[in-house]
């Protein structure tokens, strides 16, 4: 005798058809992955690169001539400069953390 036990399957929905719209967003969130998988790439070599051009000590030097100026600005200039069209450089808020809880565990 065979003890397994069947059960019944629930009869699938029939596949819908994406809209327009849905490809554009599916496309769009694929793009963006496409991004970040070629940065992740390229992330080991471009750290070499800029080490050995001691970038971070050439962007000290600008700060410490140039009073008042900021990382944003000095990287949207270089970017002006090596002819980058449409660079938008911003700087994120940082994360706001939870505040601690006053309650003790007991």
């Amino acid at each position: 005798m065979n003890s397994k036990t069947t059960t019944a399957k629930k009869p699938r929905a029939p596949r819908k058809a994406k809209t327009a719209a849905e490809i554009k967003a599916q496309m769009e969130k694929l793009k963006e992955q496409l991004v970040q998988v070629e940065l992740t790439e390229h992330a080991e070599e471009l750290k070499a690169a800029i080490e050995k051009l001691k970038l971070k000590d050439m962007i000290a030097d600008i700060k410490s001539k140039i009073k008042g100026v900021t990382d944003i600005a000095i990287l949207t200039a270089i970017g002006k400069e090596i002819g980058i069209a449409r660079l938008s450089i911003t700087q994120a808020e940082p994360k706001k953390r939870a505040p601690r809880s006053t309650n003790k565990a007991k």
